[in-house]
């Protein structure tokens, strides 16, 4: 049984290997494909002849290396009228679909071929089952022939749902758009979206056509992309010219990206403005333009270097003091140069009145770019178009947080209470001639910065601090930390006689003088008790001016501080 079952089964899948000659019909309709396919007209009169049958399509009984071609339908995309006329005088009917939906008028590539499928009956406004008429279908494949052929018959230009616009551009024959428009296709009906494809390409001639016979210049895609903000994104200048000409509207979801785009081409980015484009728009990000532009990251030229994340201290370098502890840690360093483009377009902006204050979480593009490594270069041009340092924040005690989130820390107490206004903010993040082109500028000190010049003498940058002097309230020149210790007396100590010289003239006290002991708010009684307290905050004891210029041996200020008739 087991057997029987083997041989059965062998005997089955032995079959369709098994060479079989194909019936008489469809050997004869083979003949005939072959000999269109060759332009055999002698093989095929003879076979019109023998009264065969013409109205089939070769796959229709064996789809195996069969076209679903009709014979009508092949002779005439092949350009074999000799062989057409043949089949027409045979019986081939001009009006039968082939196996793919369309009519042999469809397949017609030629003046002569639509006269042919004409005057034989032929509806030129047939559609195939895409719903494109066969004018469409020439128009598409780029036959001016034809399709002129046909319009002059009286056939329509006709696609259903089919943007024969677009399909020109995507078929690469952007060229047959000006002679669409001539022949009466209207880029409004449906909208076209042509424009969005000629954006990507870059072809501006038919892009600028499109938008004169009357194309939608404010489409967007499903992103909220404009039109426009797709031509500025790939800087198609000419394209975005003549949207913007034509009404494109620049209030739009993408306006910000719009404003960054159009920074590249300054005369754009004018012409932009001058139609309503708001420079500080923002997006969602919360980022406009200029902000975005300042804290950008390129990448092709980035370097990172990674440091020891170490907390930064703010320290006297002379003296040793502790003014202030940023208790964030320090973020890697990056050697990085802002793309020079960057900085041309962040003038750009601002030379169009961008501006240079806006805020993005609180900080102004010039503090942006103080706190982004590598941003100096944005600096300059910020600070000629009137951008600012927007900070003011009172140091907290040791055990507070910052209400302001500033990273300023109060060691032992000393500084707290002090002021930090927006110039002492640059001192703070190491960029003392900002602070010092800031005063210059301003000519002017903000009251927050009412201990400028003490965190000015701690840090040593005298020139900030003698700079800054003109314009300081006269109570402000001996601002002091809860020790009392004063500018002048970190002058003295430092021994820098120019500055001595210039807080001396700006009738700073002489004799001031610090506080004899001093408990620190977090020190414990148990330590202090124990002789292992907090080390005493630099210059308490007592000391004036006079004082500390002479225990570091500095004799100019000394003898300066005599003359102004300092103690000891």
């Amino acid at each position: 049984m087991r057997e029987a079952i083997v041989l059965i089964a062998a005997s089955l899948l032995a079959l369709p290997v098994q060479a079989q000659a194909p019936s008489p019909l469809v050997a004869q309709r083979d003949e005939l494909m072959y000999a269109i396919a060759k332009r055999d007209a002698g093989r095929v009169d003879a076979l019109v002849k023998s009264g065969m049958d013409l109205n089939f399509n070769f796959d229709d009984l064996l789809p195996r290396q069969r076209s679903f071609e009709s014979p009508l339908g092949m002779a005439i995309f092949r350009g074999h009228l000799d062989v057409a006329r043949l089949l027409i005088a045979g019986g081939a009917d001009v009006s039968r679909k082939d196996g793919g939906g369309r009519y042999p008028i469809h397949q017609a590539r030629s003046a002569d071929a639509v006269r042919l499928l004409q005057k034989s009956g032929a509806d030129l406004g047939a559609k195939d089952r895409t719903g494109k008429s066969a004018a469409a279908n020439a128009a598409e494949r780029g036959d001016l022939e034809a399709l002129d052929m046909l319009l002059a018959n009286g056939a329509r230009l006709e696609a259903d749902g089919v943007d024969l616009l677009a399909r020109a551009v995507e078929t690469r024959k952007p060229e047959m758009i000006e002679p669409l428009l001539a022949r009466g296709v209207d880029p409004r009906v449906p909208p076209t979206q042509a424009l969005w494809l000629l954006i990507e390409s870059g072809d501006a001639a038919p892009a600028r056509l499109l938008v004169a016979k009357g194309a939608a210049v404010n489409a967007h895609d499903s992103r909220g992309d404009s039109l426009l903000g797709r031509a500025l994104f790939r800087q198609r200048w000419e394209i975005a010219g003549a949207l913007l000409d034509a009404g494109a509207s620049t209030r739009s979801p993408d306006a910000m990206q719009m404003v960054r785009q159009a920074s590249f081409n300054p005369p754009m980015l004018a012409r932009l403005a001058a139609k309503g484009l708001d420079l500080n728009t923002a997006a969602t990000s919360g980022h406009n333009a200029l902000t975005s532009l300042v804290v950008e990251t390129p990448m092709a030229i980035r370097a990172a270097r990674e440091q020891p994340q170490t907390a930064r201290v703010m320290q006297n370098a002379v003296t040793g003091e502790v003014i202030a502890r940023m208790d964030e840690a320090r973020p890697p360093v990056v050697t990085e140069i802002p793309a020079p483009d960057n900085v041309a377009r962040v003038k750009a902006l601002l030379e169009l009145r961008a501006d240079p204050n806006f805020q993005y979480r609180g900080q102004t593009p010039l503090m942006l770019a103080i706190v982004t490594p590598g941003r100096t270069a944005f600096e300059e041009p910020l600070i000629d178009a009137g951008a600012r340092i927007e900070f003011a924040a009172t140091i907290p005690a040791p055990d507070k947080v910052d209400p302001a989130g500033g990273p300023y820390g109060s060691h032992q107490g000393v500084l707290t209470g002090m002021s930090i206004g927006p110039l002492t903010w640059a001192l703070h993040h190491d960029r003392p001639q900002v602070a010092l082109r800031l005063v210059r500028r301003d000519r002017k000190i903000d009251p927050a910065d009412r201990d400028l010049l003490y965190f000015a003498a701690a840090l040593q940058q005298w020139e900030v601090m003698i700079g800054s002097l003109p314009y300081v309230a006269k109570k402000n020149v001996d601002a002091a930390n809860r020790v009392g210790v004063t500018p002048l007396m970190l002058a003295a100590r430092a021994g820098n006689a120019e500055a001595v010289r210039a807080l001396l003239a700006s009738g700073a006290r002489v004799n001031a003088r610090s506080a004899l002991v001093w408990r620190s708010p977090d020190a414990s009684l148990l330590g202090a008790l124990s002789g292992h307290g907090p080390r005493p905050p630099d210059l308490v004891g007592g000391y004036t001016a006079l004082r500390a210029a002479k225990e570091g041996n500095h004799t100019e200020a000394a003898r300066l501080l005599n003359e102004a008739g300092g103690r000891e």
